[in-house]
């Protein structure tokens, strides 16, 4: 039985999309869970999940045309840390959201967590920042960035993330902003 198993596989497969990164879940008790599933590629059921994990040494399924998909433990400190270092930073905050819920749901401690890209702490919850481009209209996070950290890297009038605090002003606001607030009366 598959317990504590997060699994990351090519699914996709939709109108603008040849595949996108989908993953499933076995929780403490071996119970399956659909994290994210899209297109014509998404595994919906456990029967599913079981055969692609029957797909060994980067060979590819003659019926599906699937490759072997990553694997992560959830109970090994050093697979959670792959996971959080190798994914999209985006996903990795929407999976280790959901994951967590979960497992709070059952009782169970949060299992997942990921490192923010600039206090460098291990969370369980932030925000994704830093949106580009990544071909096409689709686009990615950049950086994982935990509440702390966004709250004191956002300006207090309008909002807005910034990487940089070097011309925050001191009472914290942003250049644009504190020009603003000094040119008006």
């Amino acid at each position: 039985m598959h317990k504590n198993m997060l699994v990351q596989y090519e699914g996709g497969g939709y109108d603008g999309c040849f595949w996108e990164w989908n993953f499933f879940l076995f929780d403490s008790e071996g119970k399956f869970h659909v994290i994210y599933a899209s297109g014509r590629q998404g595994i919906e059921t456990e029967e599913e999940a079981l055969k692609l994990l029957k797909i060994k040494d980067d060979s590819q399924d003659s019926d599906t045309g699937r490759f072997q998909p990553y694997v992560y433990n959830l109970t090994d400190e050093n697979s959670i840390d792959e996971f959080q270092s190798e994914v999209n930073e985006g996903q990795v905050i929407v999976v280790t959201n959901k994951v967590n819920r979960i497992y709070e749901s059952a009782g169970k401690d949060f299992p997942m967590w990921w490192k923010c890209d600039i206090c460098e702490e291990k969370v369980s919850e932030g925000f994704a920042e830093g949106f580009e481009g990544c071909g096409g209209i689709a686009v990615q996070a950049t950086q994982k960035v935990c509440a702390d950290c966004y709250c004191s890297h956002s300006c207090p009038y309008c909002g807005e993330f910034y990487e940089d605090i070097s011309d925050f002003n001191d009472e914290g606001y942003c250049e644009f902003c504190a020009e603003e607030k000094c040119a008006t009366p």
